[in-house]
């Protein structure tokens, strides 16, 4: 992941899968904080990567990163991020970043246990973000640790008018 991402800005790539690769939460961080300053990436797809947020106290710098990567990049339209231990925490990272992020169109979060904390941050991102149009969130058990993060949710779709699907 270090190296990769020290060549991802010297490159004119559109779409990097990663998926399955072992990246791991210092793998994920390298990956994010290239992201960051990436002009030219498009789809990027960091699926089963274990990026750990979820499974391991301290970790969640990978989720950070691409959290701070989605408040810089102008270019990334796609990201997706499917069972990739995210959690509460993780999911709330990339909310931080959603939040006020201007080219993401879709992203796929599926399978990531991000709970009533994810959920809860993720519906309030919704509701001040203006691009993305598709939010994939099967399979994150929202409902655990009570109804905040559905809630959370529904609230967005009142003011949200760009999500087609979710």
């Amino acid at each position: 992941g270090r190296l990769l991402s020290k060549t991802l800005n010297q490159t004119k790539l559109i779409t990097l899968n990663l998926e399955r690769n072992a990246l791991g939460n210092v793998g994920g961080r390298a990956i994010g904080e290239a992201l960051a300053t990436n002009a030219t990436l498009l789809k990027l797809n960091l699926s089963l990567n274990d990026l750990k947020a979820a499974t391991t106290v301290d970790n969640g710098s990978a989720t950070q990163a691409l959290g701070d990567a989605l408040l810089m990049n102008q270019t990334l339209q796609e990201l997706v991020l499917v069972r990739s231990a995210l959690g509460p925490k993780g999911g709330t990272h990339l909310a931080h970043g959603l939040k006020s992020n201007k080219s993401l169109r879709h992203l796929n979060l599926t399978g990531n246990d991000l709970m009533a904390g994810g959920g809860q941050a993720l519906g309030e991102a919704l509701s001040k973000n203006a691009t993305l149009q598709n939010l994939n969130l099967r399979w994150n058990r929202m409902g655990c640790g009570g109804t905040r993060g559905i809630e959370s949710l529904a609230n967005s779709l009142h003011v949200n008018t760009t999500l087609q699907e979710l």
